[in-house]
């Protein structure tokens, strides 16, 4: 598995999913539960910044503060990120994970195809898994996920 193309092409689902949604309807509720067009961004911003802490770690970066939110605010973690954001732009918000992006680019990179496969490397996602498998469960997987779910809405939408 090329680790890369998993981030890149989970970005691009997650990225098309985004076009031709009026700047109207961004704060509309309804796309994820509660959430908004907005508040899914937020969501996965705050996942992109767990994941470029992540991989610092993998290459002798310090624990990010954004790992060290992830764990220890636990199930409430998904709602305490967004509500960090709430008070910035929804291009704010992009570029806070456009930069998260292009750090997790850069760090995956760096890491070792052999530490890719290597079971246990992230300890808290579990022993049995390793990078490869966070990457396409946690991570595509997760864009791909509120990408559909950003689709649905914005079909809703031009339907009337």
């Amino acid at each position: 598995m090329n680790a890369a193309d998993v981030l890149k092409w989970g970005d691009h689902f997650y990225r098309s999913s985004l076009t031709d949604i009026p700047p109207s309807a961004m704060t509309t509720t309804g796309v994820c539960g509660v959430w908004s067009v907005k508040d899914v961004a937020a969501h996965l911003s705050a996942s992109e910044c767990v994941l470029a802490g992540a991989l610092a770690t993998l290459v002798g970066e310090a624990n990010s503060p954004a790992l060290q939110d992830r764990f220890s605010h636990g199930d409430a973690w998904n709602d305490w990120a967004v509500d960090q954001r709430r008070h910035l732009s929804f291009d704010a918000v992009m570029a806070e994970y456009d930069d998260a992006f292009h750090r997790s680019m850069a760090l995956i990179a760096r890491i070792p195809p052999e530490d890719i496969r290597r079971a246990g490397i992230l300890s808290w996602y579990g022993d049995a898994y390793d990078l490869d498998d966070y990457l396409v469960y946690s991570v595509y997987g997760h864009k791909r996920e509120h990408g559909a779910e950003i689709r649905h809405f914005r079909s809703a939408l031009h339907a009337g």
